[in-house]
């Protein structure tokens, strides 16, 4: 009940915009986790509620009291703690430290996906999204169209996920 409940305040937030809702939903995940453990879908809706809350640091403590294996992809770990500390950089005005950590990011995601037993986007399009999200952070409008564009001659079987992307 409890992560439903969390799941029904984060969308009130969405079409609200109430923060207040986020707090509400943390709660209840934080309760739901304390219940059940730490599962992948109760990990992945904290470190949401977190980002959006803009709890940068607390998000990068949760992250890295975690194992690979709390994690859907084993890359989240790894991307998530880089992603939250390039955060609490941008939030000091730290581009340097940002763009450093972002790239961080980028490549645990990259490393997964060179890595990966499954062949194709359509197999990685989880990864592929995530890549694509961190991109977006450091890259340019047109840097990141042109990145999106080039893999249509390597994977012209994905082409409707990369026109969506």
């Amino acid at each position: 009940m409890h992560y439903k409940n969390a799941k029904s305040s984060l969308n009130s937030y969405y079409r609200s915009e109430n923060k207040d809702l986020l707090g509400c939903a943390l709660e209840e995940v934080e309760l739901y986790s304390k219940c059940f453990g730490k599962t992948q879908k109760s990990v992945e809706l904290k470190i949401s509620l977190l980002s959006l809350l803009k709890e940068y640091k607390k998000a990068f403590e949760y992250v890295n009291s975690l194992k690979d294996s709390d994690f859907k992809c084993t890359y989240k770990r790894e991307m998530n703690s880089n992603y939250f500390l390039a955060s609490l950089s941008g939030s000091k005005s730290d581009t340097v430290n940002r763009n450093e950590y972002l790239n961080k990011s980028v490549l645990s995601v990259q490393r997964y996906i060179d890595n990966s037993k499954f062949s194709g986007i359509k197999n990685n399009q989880k990864a592929f999204y995530d890549l694509f999200n961190m991109k977006s952070l450091i890259l340019s409008k047109q840097t990141l169209v042109k990145e999106i564009e080039d893999l249509k001659g390597p994977y012209p079987n994905d082409i409707e996920f990369l026109d969506i992307a």
